[in-house]
């Protein structure tokens, strides 16, 4: 019988019985450790990677810090599937893994051993779970930085511990919470930061303190007499063994709401010394390193006292001239608001950080003034092949407070310069409603037409100033919420050839949308709801609109999901609603380019959509239907209400690449007949592949009377039946799209 309270997702694992079974003796001190190696699925034992040596080695790394193995056997069980759990059973200790290349195997196997040995011996209060966590990931890390060749360590950051760029990002972000924080206060993925990279971190800041050996020492000396070990206790032991007073700084460190905000103002050098003069902008004080890194990357360091305000140190130095850069806090440890102050580089020409120009998909390094940037090909039918380009500040590893991109683009066959950028500023907030204040502006610029026999395209430049509020909510798992205004500004270019010469004039539109986006997410569901008011004044008219959008996600079996989508518009006023066909802000069912009026999206034709480019349609707005049936069609388009329902499930034998779903939409146009509105109902379904909803290729197979009978006149073949959703939106280089950590 097992209980289980405030429980969202579990699962019960069983394993099989194996002939297939390999027992070896290990020591642990004065225990000799029964190990037992259980391959499951006709599991090839033969290519067992690892030697004894390598695990005897692992056992004494540990076996020096925590003491003898605290089970009677360690039982690990392997199979041709990835690793999905460990646990604990009749006194047991058993491991499922992967079958995997030496290195992995052993990474995997220092990453349990220094959960279970530790749990097996320590006795930790519910409230510091952080505490055991944190101590088992700070000696596993430690342990694997011994085993994995320099060759293969990750570089890509400035920390030595890569999790501590995750700590810097989420801190910008304003998402770290104190370590002190209750469980049933964070969200999950604030309790994963905490629990796997914040404990870590404190392990480390403590090891900057008092030295590795200090640190083994008190830890040591708790699992040797079998102490429980407690916050106040293990601060009580590192004070002892040190000689040092360390509890105000620790204490600090694990309640604190503020940041430390350090910075060097500048750097003299006299003799075989430096005189650094430094700042803290900020409220909180902490003991910092000083690290002095030399150009072959080895480094040498001190420990000052934390300070408010300014400060000014000197401190001799070996071998002066080969220092490259001063910097402070270079592990990462500390709740730094911002590091790019954090560095000096005495011996060079450029005192301030020098300048990178770097892939866009870069880490952070903070010690470098950075420009990441991409060359891409693209491609639409109004612009031909384009040659393309972005630059930015930031990605999706890289957080700014304030970023921008600009995405310039060439067409070879019009000889024109397209494109877009924007910029996006982030203000956190203080209020008890809302936490984050965006402002943003970007501008896009197309062609909205081509004309062949004249050979000229019609341009469209849209800007669009947004304003978001994102509500505060009390740490609830997975919920996120937001206000937001949003201004479109749009030039369209219109073509007349009537006369056999070009005039171009423009059209000058202005858009206001007014939103609430709601979203929860968790592994087995999501749920969003959307809410746009939309309003437009034009020549002889205007019209206010109403739009709701509720979407659902249940999985039914691991990664298999069941989709649900509710669309609702209308028009509390519209000077067009007794026009028949598209007009300005019209509904339509099935969201094409000619319907995507306000350019949100990216689609290969706009007007007078033909051959393969009419069956491109959008997942996200509209109606959802799967059957373009091009611009000379208004079927499923209103100017008065239309709703519509998508249903879609991953059928059972779907694969990562084989995403196939079963779909099917249903929905109805309000239109007008004679001097009355009708609702005409239109259904189709049929099957998917669908990639992330980023692509996705559809095959229609059924369709109501109507809609069927214009889809067959335009699309007379199976394969032209064929259609396909692009949404680049969704490809976002500079925001995660769920809120949980993989």
């Amino acid at each position: 019988m097992i209980d289980a309270y405030n429980v969202k997702d579990f699962a019960i694992v069983m394993i099989k019985n194996s002939k297939y079974i390999q027992r070896s003796i290990f020591p642990s001190n004065n225990n000799k450790v029964p190990l037992s190696m259980v391959f499951l699925d006709n599991y090839d034992e033969k290519k067992w990677p690892i030697t004894k040596d390598d695990v005897q080695f692992i056992i004494d790394k540990f076996t020096k810090i925590f003491g003898t193995y605290p089970h009677p056997t360690i039982n690990v069980y392997f199979n041709n599937k990835s690793c999905e759990s460990c646990f604990l059973a009749s006194g047991m200790r058993q491991i499922l893994a992967e079958q995997g290349d030496r290195l992995d195997l052993m990474v995997f196997l220092v990453g349990i051993l220094s959960e279970v040995w530790a749990e097996g011996i320590m006795d930790v209060k519910p409230e510091e779970y952080w505490m055991f966590n944190g101590l088992s990931s700070y000696y596993s890390t430690r342990i694997n930085y011994e085993i994995i060749p320099d060759s293969l360590k990750d570089n890509t950051t400035e920390f030595k511990i890569p999790e501590n760029s995750v700590l810097y990002e989420e801190l910008k972000k304003g998402k770290l919470t104190p370590l002190k924080t209750s469980v049933d206060q964070l969200d999950a993925r604030q309790q994963y930061v905490n629990t796997n990279y914040k404990s870590n971190a404190f392990y480390q800041y403590i090891e900057t303190l008092v030295g590795q050996e200090t640190l083994d020492k008190a830890v040591h000396s708790f699992l040797e007499n079998h102490q429980k070990f407690t916050y106040t206790s293990f601060v009580k032991k590192l004070e002892d063994i040190s000689n040092k007073s360390l509890r105000t700084s620790l204490d600090t460190y694990i309640n604190a709401v503020g940041n430390t905000d350090y910075a060097i103002k500048e750097v003299e050098r006299k003799n075989n010394t430096f005189k650094i003069n430094m700042l803290n902008n900020d409220s909180i004080s902490l003991p910092i390193n000083i690290s002095f890194v030399k150009r072959d990357g080895s480094s040498e360091s001190i420990v000052i006292p934390g300070f408010i305000g300014e400060k000014s140190i000197v401190t001799e130095v070996k071998d002066i001239d080969n220092i490259y850069v001063i910097t402070l806090d270079k592990e990462g440890v500390l709740p730094e608001k911002d590091r790019n102050n954090n560095h000096f580089f005495p011996n060079g020409s450029k005192k301030s950080r020098p300048f990178r120009l770097k892939s866009i998909f870069a880490e952070e390094d903070s010690k470098y003034k950075k420009l990441l940037m991409q060359l891409y090909p693209a491609y639409n039918n109004l612009d031909g092949w384009m040659a393309g380009s972005v630059f930015t500040n930031s990605n999706f590893n890289i957080y700014k407070d304030f970023s921008f991109a600009v995405a310039p683009m060439y067409s070879f066959r019009n000889k024109e310069l397209y494109g877009q950028a924007w910029a996006n500023y982030n203000h956190h907030l203080g209020s008890e409603t809302f936490d984050l204040l965006t402002l943003r502006c970007g501008i896009k610029t197309f062609s909205r037409d081509y004309d062949k026999k004249f050979d000229y395209t019609e341009r469209y430049i849209r800007i669009d100033p947004t304003i978001k509020l994102r509500f505060k909510n009390k740490l609830v798992n997975g919920i996120t919420a937001s206000l937001w205004y949003k201004m479109t500004l749009l030039d369209e270019e219109l073509g007349d050839d009537s006369d056999g010469l070009v005039k171009i004039s423009h059209i000058n539109s202005m858009i206001h949308r007014l939103g609430y986006d709601y979203k929860k997410y968790s592994e087995l569901s999501t749920s969003g709801l959307n809410f746009i008011a939309e309003q437009q004044s034009f020549d002889g008219g205007n019209y206010l609109k109403l739009t709701a959008m509720a979407t659902q996600r249940w999985m039914y079996r691991p990664n298999k999901n069941f989709y649900f989508r509710v669309f609702t518009s209308g028009f509390l006023t519209n000077t067009n609603k007794d026009v028949l066909g598209r007009t300005l802000g019209s509904i339509a069912l099935i969201y094409d380019g000619v319907s995507d009026y306000t350019y949100d999206e990216y689609f290969f034709s706009r007007q007078n959509q033909n051959l393969l480019y009419d069956d491109q349609v959008s997942l996200v707005n509209g109606g959802g239907f799967k059957t373009p049936v091009g611009s000379q069609f208004s079927i499923g388009t209103s100017n008065n209400f239309a709703a519509a329902l998508n249903t879609s499930i991953d059928l059972p034998f779907r694969q990562s690449w084989f995403p196939i779903r079963a779909y099917f939409d249903i929905g109805t146009a309000s239109v007008k007949e004679g001097d009355k509105f009708v609702n005409r109902w239109m259904y189709n379904g049929g099957l998917s592949l669908n990639f992330d909803d980023i692509f996705a290729i559809h095959c229609p197979l059924i369709y109501s009377k109507d809609l069927g009978n214009i889809y067959k006149e335009v699309h007379n073949s199976f394969f032209s039946r064929l259609s396909f959703s692009v949404n680049l939106n969704r490809v976002n280089l500079w925001e995660e799209e769920d809120p949980d950590l993989d």
